[in-house]
């Protein structure tokens, strides 16, 4: 069996795209000249039991496949998913793919979901004294400390929000060939 891995966004409908390798040859892309019959595509999402999709998958073009999964396929942490003949044949070797989907912070939701208060909301993380917030809360404040989009010119810094759009702070910085200095945010 081959085996795919993605990383997509959480209850966000996307396609992947894939080849499957031919059974009498696996060296060779098996062609269908056309969508797979339904059937051919099982999803599982969180360990449940597995089940069609809600699409079959396409060929739109030569060697190449496509299954276009919904919003409610990729509602959980962790989406299975078989590309099996289930006609019996087989004429393709079977294709086993995982996808893990990310927040929407962009976290993996292994780590963001475990860091939510428990009405849903992102903690505010202003009280960092010790003993104040969870390990996983410790570790959400980790990542959105130090893993924001930052640009700098020759005269500013700018780190953003996790949206990456959002300026969260401002620092005036100035290089003189010898050493940076950067000003307090502003």
């Amino acid at each position: 069996m081959n085996t795919l891995h993605f990383v997509k966004k959480k209850n966000t409908a996307c396609t992947i795209y894939f080849t499957l390798r031919a059974q009498a040859s696996p060296y060779d892309l098996y062609n269908a000249g056309g969508a797979l019959p339904a059937g051919d595509a099982t999803i599982s999402v969180d360990g449940a039991a597995f089940g069609n999709t809600t699409n079959q998958v396409a060929n739109p073009q030569t060697d190449l496949y496509s299954l276009t999964l919904t919003a409610a396929e990729l509602n959980g942490n962790s989406i299975a998913i078989k590309v099996i003949d289930a006609a019996g044949g087989p004429n393709w070797c079977e294709l086993f793919i995982l996808i893990e989907t990310i927040g929407p912070s962009g976290y993996p939701n292994i780590l963001h979901e475990d860091c939510l208060n428990s009405d849903g909301s992102e903690p505010a993380n202003a009280d960092l004294s010790l003993g104040a917030m969870t390990a996983m809360q410790a570790l959400h404040f980790l990542f959105a400390r130090f893993f924001h989009l930052n640009t700098q010119t020759t005269t500013e810094q700018i780190q953003y929000e996790s949206d990456g759009v959002t300026a969260l702070a401002t620092h005036a910085v100035s290089y003189d060939l010898v050493t940076q200095t950067k000003a307090a945010a502003s």
